[in-house]
């Protein structure tokens, strides 16, 4: 030791020291431990395991039990706990706490803060100038943050993480995960389930249940909820709610705002530069928005809504309903029925019970309402009032007004 305070304590096993301008202090046995201190502080104690630590102007502390440890601290401060596993540890002007049990560990922090903790699995970690913390047991754990901030609780399942400049939060149980999370905010709950996240300038929160969730946001909000289902959601410049109970959900999103709630049924909704609410209850429902705005209650029934700069409303239920709307203002009511709506540059309302709707309107109104009947109506620019019950009707117009009752 040359100008600084040296202690070693060896029983049964090998010692190697070297001490500069600094303090140490070692417990070795029945080990292997070699330490180098250079104008900083190490405290190791080794019990049947192999440790070897450098330190540079930096404290650390470190503790093996039945393990390998191999730890290098830059201007920093590192604390490790190793019992029957291994563990490595590259520290560069920043803090790190690591514990592993029975686990294997790879943690690298420059200029940032790491704590983990591994219980019977694996974990890699990678911190740059942020702040991470990871939780694994049982499990498999790789995380990457670069300028933000991470946390990650990982049980029994397998979890990949990149958060470039951003928050990101997952918690994973008897799940798989992957989250690429850059300047954004991301919040992700795994139990039983399949997620893949991707979050650019955005913010993002998910909850999956034995399901299978894919979301992909970008300079975007997206909040969504899986429930032994299978979702997909592609958000750009929008804002998007999406909730699935035991069903399929498709979403893809530019510059709008989206809410989906299914519930045992099929959904796939694409919008652009549009709102669009829909609900879909054991049924099947496709729905396009492209500068409008749509509203979609499906109730085990089938749906299918085009809408292009317009407004559509659209109630489903034990029934079957297709809708195109281009320039124009419809809404549509089916109960237990079969109802095709098209809308050019009008307004449209339908109510369908019981019955057969086919609507054409160009440049009009049309008010159409259906009880146990068959109906097909062609409006051009005219004005169209139409009340079937239990019979058949078939009308055709152009450029006038019409009433009629069957």
């Amino acid at each position: 030791c040359d100008t600084g305070s040296l202690h070693s304590c060896c029983n049964r096993g090998s010692l190697h020291s070297s001490c500069d301008k600094g303090s140490l202090h070692r417990c070795v046995i029945q080990g292997l431990c070699t330490v180098v201190a250079i104008q900083g502080l190490c405290t190791v104690g080794v019990t049947q395991g192999l440790c070897t630590v450098g330190v540079t102007q930096g404290l650390c502390t470190v503790g093996v039990i039945q393990g390998l440890c191999t730890v290098g601290v830059t201007q920093g401060l590192c604390t490790v706990d190793v019992i029957q596993g291994l563990c490595t540890v590259v520290a560069i002007q920043g803090l790190c706490t690591v514990g592993v049990t029975q686990g294997l560990c790879t943690v690298g922090v420059i200029q940032g803060l790491c704590t983990v903790d591994v219980i019977q699995g694996l974990c890699t970690v990678d911190a740059i100038q942020g702040i991470c913390t990871v939780d694994a047991i049982q499990g498999i754990c790789t995380v990457v943050a670069i300028e933000g901030l991470c946390t990650v609780h990982v049980i029994q399942g397998l979890c990949t993480v990149v958060a470039i400049q951003g928050l990101c939060t997952v918690g994973v149980t008897q799940g798989l995960c992957t989250v690429d999370a850059i300047q954004g905010l991301c919040t992700v709950d795994v139990t039983q389930g399949l997620c893949t996240v991707d979050v650019t300038q955005g913010l993002c929160t998910v909850d999956v249940i034995q399901g299978l969730c894919t979301v992909d946001v970008t300079q975007g909000l997206c909040t969504v909820g899986v429930i032994q289902g299978l979702c997909t959601v592609g958000v750009i410049q929008g804002l998007c709610t999406v909730d699935v109970i035991q069903g399929l959900c498709t979403v893809d999103m530019t510059q709008g705002l989206c809410t989906v709630d299914v519930t045992q049924g099929l959904c796939t909704v694409d919008v652009t530069q549009g709102l669009c609410t829909v609900v879909a209850i054991q049924g099947l429902c496709t729905v396009g928005v492209t500068q409008g705005l749509c509203t979609v209650v499906a109730i085990q029934g089938l749906c299918t809504v085009d809408v292009i700069q317009g407004l559509c409303t659209v109630g489903v239920i034990q029934g079957l309903c297709t809708v195109g709307v281009i320039h124009g203002l419809c809404t549509v009511d089916v109960i237990q029925g079969l109802c095709t709506v098209d809308v050019t540059q009008g307004l449209c309302t339908v109510d369908v019970t019981q019955g057969l709707c086919t609507v054409g309107v160009i440049q009009g109104l049309c008010t159409v309402g259906m009880i146990q009947g068959i109906c097909t109506v062609v409006a051009i620019e005219g004005l169209c009032t139409v009340d079937v019950i239990q019979g058949l009707l078939h009308s055709w117009y152009d450029t006038g007004s019409f009433a009629q009752l069957v």
